[in-house]
């Protein structure tokens, strides 16, 4: 495996180094390229400007004559990208072909909104926030559509993904995951039942255009429970231009033979009182998964889903109303429910499946059915002086059945009617917020939230109970900046009342438990240099334990495990200091990123010796426990860009969590990574337009941090992956085709990974190719004069 894995490295590298003595021996002439950025008003220069170019990744800040140099570019075309706080954004195509100079007038927000402010959303916060981050941008998304959201994010640095089969994952940042993280869609705070570790994130994966995660407790502008993180999705922004036009995505891959289309409609109309919209349908339908040496049997999954959006605006005044939907029906490993336990404890031993049956698009029992609604009615004002004004309200509808298998003394084929359990979560949110002008070089916000959420359990045995949660907080957040620095300060006040409800001698009675707490945030960064910025943070954030936590009991059968609640946890308090170092020059872009993050009464699983058998067969015991834990580590990232064609990819992210109380690891924490990448592009090649190929490779440590005796098998050995993704965008008369190919899992290697649910009973799927095809059309455009 090792040799095998050698000698695909050293092909992939061979036209690295080929390009790289060639490039070493042919050398083109460079030029320098000095860009001027003043005040579209006063013509006065503006110092500290953010400057970059977006091919190249090259960034640099204006100096005190508000002028940024580039040296050293090849001929060609450049998107030059300026930003400065209490400015619009500006971006401009430039062609070099000697030393040039342009001069780009960037536009005060105080004086009037341009056209291309039209299509953005009324959450714009980020810009406030100097945390870490990373974003993923649509030409990315569009390589790699078709898997689902948390794979997707696994390219990130400290970022992977906890798996209860091939249709169910969600992210794991720095370790957190479930409750610590919060997920944002189209600017709406994303909730569902996501305590579970088989509860995905259910949003359309073909639906973003953008997705951004925010490392480490983002909790000042998304409530208390963004203690871990904040994963940010956004759709296509708005069309401006007036017209229809639309887009056709079409999937299909090998392993799972899953097919999946999705069609994107959108337009926009009127000049004065400007109307934009767009619609989007998804279906994706998937069989069973096969592993290197096995089918997965049951593991396929149905997908539906739609989404349309409205926005308005009238002068200063922008509103927009969304809503979503998202069905899906998902079969659960069928070899995770096990009659007794010997053979659960056989099973576990043996490390295969005893339930193999030829591959199916049949999902049987054990199963989950799962639909999201989300409505949302959105608005924002930008007053004379640069001030602003938003308000969001949404309402949110979250329907998730479960259904085991058929008992032991039933047919096997016998579906069980009625779901083992049926949760039906309604959820209201209430936000308004407030953007100060610039005054004396502070840009601030202040704002309130509200969330109230009605949840009733339903079924065979209920696994939580029926409860009632309001939760408010108020915020401000402030931010100077000045020549190098940037300063950043935020407060925030969260409450919170959780009543349960539940039947003593068939009379309900009610159990409340109230929280209260502040969160801070203090950050700075400073440029050394025009190529090396430095950024500290220090954070404190807390949370309120979870429904789950508190009171689960019974069988969860997506993880097959059997959880039991602790009524006596106690909230969990955050610590986090942050140090980062950004260095970008003409060949490299590197950032490496150290943390260390302690957590008082850390909620964790912590899984029981002894099974537990129920009527239904035999499973896991897990029950929650608090400990004091320190979570630390650094993720690195490095790209060197060879030339025009190659660039090749480091990233590495480490992690060490331990539990302070008595001494021990933490269970259940990400094992160490390492990724490579190289990728080459080309502008055209024959009737070949962007084409490129990118071979990765991916190597997972064995987690060797881990406490030895409490878990029912010990962490799996290390693996390797190696993918390849390459792909061209092909015209036929005026109509452009993009096809993209991917084949993951090139060695079709047998491996399990320690954060997979499923790694006590089966390995995980073997080698899969996909092939992806994007039909951009236009209905009517009507040609604009720039």
């Amino acid at each position: 495996m090792f040799q095998n894995t050698i000698r695909i490295l050293l092909l992939c590298c061979l036209p690295l180094i080929s390009a790289n003595v060639f490039a070493t021996t042919v050398k083109s002439k460079l030029y320098t390229l000095s860009v001027s950025i003043v005040d579209s008003i006063t013509k006065q220069p503006l110092e500290a400007t953010s400057i970059s170019i977006a091919e190249l990744h090259k960034n640099t800040i204006a100096n005190a004559s508000g002028i940024g140099v580039f040296d050293s570019l090849q001929k060609g075309y450049y998107t030059v990208q300026c930003a400065f706080l209490g400015y619009h954004p500006q971006q401009q195509k430039v062609w070099v072909d000697a030393d040039k100079r342009i001069v780009i007038e960037l536009c005060p927000e105080s004086t009037h909104l341009h056209e291309l402010e039209i299509k953005g959303h009324t959450d714009d916060l980020t810009r406030l926030n100097i945390q870490t981050r990373a974003i993923i941008d649509v030409q990315w998304i569009e390589r790699n559509r078709g898997n689902n959201i948390a794979d997707m994010l696994k390219q990130i640095p400290g970022v992977t993904s906890m798996s209860s089969g091939v249709a169910i994952a969600k992210p794991v940042i720095r370790g957190l995951h479930s409750n610590r993280l919060v997920t944002v869609n189209d600017g709406v705070r994303q909730e569902g039942q996501k305590w579970g570790a088989d509860h995905g994130t259910e949003i359309d994966p073909f639906s973003s255009n953008k997705i951004e995660v925010i490392k480490g407790a983002s909790s000042i502008e998304y409530g208390a429970e963004a203690i871990g993180g904040v994963v940010r999705m956004s759709p296509r922004e708005f069309k401006y231009i007036k017209g229809i036009n639309g887009e056709l995505m079409l999937n299909a891959a090998t392993n799972n033979k899953m097919g999946a289309s999705s069609l994107l409609l959108e337009g926009a109309h009127g000049s004065k009182h400007k109307l934009s919209w767009r619609t989007q349908g998804t279906m994706r339908k998937a069989g069973d998964s096969r592993s290197p040496s096995y089918v997965l049997s049951n593991t396929g999954f149905n997908e539906l889903n739609g989404n349309y959006a409205v926005h308005y605006q009238f002068k200063n005044l922008h509103a927009e109303f969304t809503q979503s939907y998202f069905s899906t029906s998902i079969a659960i490993l069928r070899a995770s429910h096990v009659g007794n336990t010997s053979d659960l404890l056989q099973l576990i031993l043996l490390g295969n499946p005893t339930y193999i049956v030829p591959f199916t698009y049949n999902i049987q029992n054990p199963r989950q059915e799962v639909n999201h609604k989300v409505s949302a009615f959105k608005t924002y004002y930008v007053f004379k002086s640069g001030a602003k004004i938003q308000t969001q309200w949404s309402l949110q509808y979250n329907n998730r059945k479960e259904y085991d298998r058929p008992p032991r003394w039933a047919n096997s084929q016998q579906k069980n009617p009625t779901p083992q359990y049926y949760l039906q979560l309604k959820t209201q949110l209430g936000e308004l917020k407030f953007e100060h002008p610039k005054w004396k070089n502070f840009k601030g916000a202040w704002g309130a939230s509200w969330m109230k959420q009605d949840n009733v359990s339903k079924g065979i045995q209920p696994i939580i109970p029926n409860f009632i949660a309001n939760t408010s907080g108020i915020y401000a957040i402030e931010k100077w900046q000045k020549n190098r620095w940037v300063i950043e300060g935020g407060l925030r006040y969260d409450w919170r009342t959780q009543t349960r409800y539940f039947l003593v001698n068939k009379v309900v009675k009610s159990e409340d438990k109230n929280y209260g707490s502040a969160t801070f945030s203090v950050a700075s960064s400073y440029w050394l240099n025009q190529y090396l910025k430095f950024q500290l943070q220090q954070s404190s954030a807390w949370r309120a334990p979870s429904i789950n936590e508190l009171y689960s009991n019974g069988l969860h059968g997506g993880t097959a495990t059997y959880e039991i609640g602790n009524s006596s946890l106690q909230p969990e308090r955050s610590y986090n200091t942050e140090f980062g170092a950004t260095y970008t020059n003409k060949k490299w872009n590197a950032e490496l990123n150290l943390y260390r993050n302690y957590i008082n009464n850390f909620i964790y699983k912590l899984p029981v010796n002894t099974p537990i058998v129920t009527i239904r067969g035999a499973f896991p015991q897990f029950v929650f426990a608090q400990n004091n834990t320190l979570l630390q580590g650094a993720d690195f990232v490095a790209h060197h860009f060879i030339n025009k064609q190659f660039t090749a990819s480091i990233n590495a992210s480490y992690l060490h969590a331990q539990q302070t109380d008595d001494n021990t690891p933490l269970i259940y924490m990400p094992a160490n990574r390492l990724g490579l990448q190289i990728q080459y592009q080309q502008p055209k090649i024959w009737k070949l337009h962007d084409m490129f190929i990118q071979p990765k490779y991916t190597y997972v440590a064995k987690q060797i941090r881990y406490p030895e005796g409490i878990d029912y098998i010990s962490p799996p050995n290390a693996y390797s992956l190696i993918d390849i993704n390459f792909g061209f965008e092909q015209h036929i008369g005026n109509q452009k085709l993009r096809w993209s190919f991917s084949i993951y899992n090139v060695l079709n290697s047998s491996y399990r990974d320690y954060l997979s649910r499923y790694r006590y009973f089966v390995l995980e799927p073997g080698r899969n190719m996909m092939i992806r095809l994007t039909i951009p059309f236009n209905l009517y455009n009507k040609k604009q004069i720039i």
